[in-house]
């Protein structure tokens, strides 16, 4: 059981990296999007850690915030990998 919250808790750090790269991505394309993604990233937190007093609760409102930073980290991962496709294809 160890190992498959160890995994979670790993793939969210991954994540929460990539999150920062696809936000600069992210905001080379459209800059209100990126701000609005980031603010409500950041209220999200804020508001979670201000109201949060019991680990149910915790762990109840924390998808909240995390589709946020997996969006952001799936730009951030996916300008790392880049997959060329040929023209034919596009």
């Amino acid at each position: 059981m160890g190992l498959v919250i160890a995994f979670e808790g790993l793939t969210n750090l991954v994540y929460a990296v990539a999150a920062i790269i696809g936000s600069q991505v992210l905001v080379r394309k459209t800059l209100s999007g990126t701000i609005a993604l980031v603010a409500s990233i950041i209220i999200g937190a804020v508001l979670h850690g201000l109201e949060t007093v019991n680990v149910g609760t915790a762990v109840r409102h924390f998808p909240m915030i995390l589709w946020e930073i997996f969006l952001l980290g799936g730009i951030g991962l996916a300008e790392h990998i880049r997959i060329r496709l040929p023209e034919r294809y596009i």
